[in-house]
């Protein structure tokens, strides 16, 4: 069981084949000299969706999955880019339905995994671009 949420987060991506050949991190992308890598990335906003009469309460923890790549006038090299990640949403979808779900700490149970955005290109530089899709964890929380 892990600690924390984003240790939770991290632990279930590790599982995706589709991210198999680069580094996880948490909050940090570098620039990309180092080839592919990934980053689960926390976003504002507000945590509590509902509150029932016990006092458990629906959540969601925001995240972006970020990725740098290699990036410039290849065509094809950019499509792979955008690709993967329309590839990773459908994994989420289908992770979420076989109710394969991230391992959360005590006090909370998982619900589903979306995604709330499309890739985008948030960056870039001569060689490399940063790209990321907004995500949701809906998890349920026991009153403590």
């Amino acid at each position: 069981m892990p600690d924390t949420m984003m240790e939770g987060l991290r632990d279930y991506f590790l599982a995706c084949p589709l991210l198999k050949n680069g580094k996880i991190n948490v909050n940090f992308l570098p620039d990309g000299e180092q080839g592919r890598e990934y980053s689960i990335d926390t976003i504002p906003g507000g945590q509590v969706l509902k509150t029932y009469i016990n006092g458990d309460s629906q959540r969601q923890l925001l995240f972006a999955i970020r990725s740098v790549e290699e990036y410039g006038s290849d065509v094809l090299a950019n499509l792979d880019s955008c690709g993967l990640f329309e590839r990773l949403e459908g994994w989420m979808e289908r992770q979420s339905a076989a109710g394969v779900l991230p391992a959360l700490p005590e006090g909370k149970q998982a619900e589903r995994v979306e995604v709330q955005s499309t890739c985008y290109l948030m960056s870039t530089t001569p060689n490399y671009g940063k790209y990321q899709i907004q995500c949701r964890l809906i998890y349920r929380q026991r009153k403590e």
